[in-house]
């Protein structure tokens, strides 16, 4: 099966994956039930919540990863980073860019999975 979904790396996926394509779709699966509720804590992000934010972009960094979605973790890791630094106007200033970037990703892995007939 041909991974191809924008926003994944297929070389990285083969890396992690192998020929192991029920894993993977599996991994996809998951991203796509656990994902949604960590964009929405990271919403709402303020000084005050800013610990529990670095908490759920961090977790959106390492899921990212596991699919081979190289720039949402690159994004997520710099916001993470932003985020322990208690430098809450970058988080802020980048925040939304990193939700609409996994947003679309997660629609780029339902369409892939909805078309792929082994991926039901």
């Amino acid at each position: 099966m041909e991974i191809d979904i924008p926003g994944i790396d297929k070389e990285r996926v083969k890396k992690i994956y192998g020929d192991k394509t029920k894993v993977f779709l599996n991994v996809l699966r998951s991203y796509l039930s656990v994902v949604p509720e960590a964009l929405e804590k990271m919403s709402n992000v303020s000084a005050e919540t800013l610990p529990s934010y670095v908490t759920s972009v961090h977790g959106v960094k390492s899921t990212s990863d596991s699919i081979g979605a190289e720039e949402a973790r690159k994004m997520a890791l710099e916001l993470e980073m932003l985020g322990k630094a208690g430098d809450i106007s970058g988080v802020l200033a980048k925040n939304e860019a990193l939700i609409q970037y996994v947003k679309n990703l997660m629609v780029n892995i339902q369409n892939w999975l909805a078309t792929n007939a082994g991926a039901k």
